[in-house]
């Protein structure tokens, strides 16, 4: 099934953009709202690029809007979790989604399932939440910052099933998805303006790379959830989180001015046990 190709090779191009964007805000660009709108403002230049170069805009649609307007204002939630917490943790926990998702597309989309997939959604959620936790004092501990990543999931769920609704065309559609995101990060350009130009140096650069990278993994996702069943297309796009721990994992080993996360064996079990059951949740639902 194309869509369910298109859901993971858009988790794995978002694995790559997580890893770098948390490089940029850590140690080039530290400005969350600076960070933020260049990178989603490129992603929503190359959708509205997309939609005149291949479709046609469409009628004027308030859930495609709204399903824009979400995803920018859950974007900075997600960016300070980032700037504060490890990307392995954060990752994973904005992936809890599908649990949102499943509840919203049951009541809005009728989008039912059978109780294997079911379980295996949940699974998907619980290793999620699993990866997030962090041992202090012999304890396992929920950080503070990490409740903004849970703040974007449930954004990013409500995009989803919006963004659902309201398509027709994928590439007539994104133009209007692109127009709401537009309106928040204009918002927030002209609110900040000075502050923000004053701090863009080379980091503006690499966000734009990053944010092209981030394009292309959101509109494959957006295909996929236009063709296929939304609960189990944001439940495959989870796989973004091994994808983070494999590749945090290695550059911290081998590249660790790029990125740095804690290596201990405590750490490494919780990550991999979270990982391992999001594998199983996800191999439930392809099979």
């Amino acid at each position: 099934m194309l869509w369910m190709a298109l859901a993971i090779v858009a988790a794995i191009l978002w694995s790559i953009g997580s890893i770098f964007e948390k490089h940029i805000i850590t140690y080039e660009l530290r400005d969350i709202r600076l960070d933020t709108v260049i990178t989603k403002t490129t992603i929503v230049a190359l959708f509205i690029a997309v939609a005149l170069i291949f479709g046609t805009i469409g009628p004027f649609n308030v859930y495609l809007v709204l399903g824009g307007i979400v995803t920018a204002i859950g974007s900075y939630f997600l960016f300070y979790s980032l700037k504060k917490e490890e990307a392995s943790r954060v990752i994973p926990l904005a992936m809890i989604g599908p649990l949102f998702v499943i509840i919203l597309a049951f009541l809005f989309l009728n989008e039912t399932f059978t109780i294997i997939e079911y379980s295996a959604m949940l699974a998907i959620v619980a290793g999620s939440i699993i990866i997030s936790l962090e041992k202090a004092k012999k304890k396992l501990i929920f950080a503070h910052a990490l409740i903004f990543a849970v703040i974007a999931a449930i954004l990013f769920a409500v995009r989803d099933v919006f963004f659902k609704f309201g398509v027709s065309d994928i590439f007539s559609s994104i133009f209007w998805f692109a127009i709401g995101a537009l309106l928040v990060h204009a918002i927030v350009f002209i609110w900040h303006h000075p502050h923000i130009i004053k701090k863009a140096r080379k980091g503006v650069r690499h966000l734009i790379i990053i944010g092209f990278v981030n394009g292309v993994a959101f509109l494959l996702y957006l295909i996929a959830v236009s063709t296929g069943p939304v609960s189990i297309v944001s439940s495959l796009a989870t796989l973004e989180a091994v994808f983070v721990f494999i590749l945090a994992t290695t550059l911290s080993f081998f590249h660790s001015k790029i990125i740095v996360e804690k290596l201990d064996r405590t750490d490494m079990i919780i990550k991999i046990s979270g990982i391992l059951l999001i594998i199983a949740g996800v191999v439930g639902i392809v099979l």
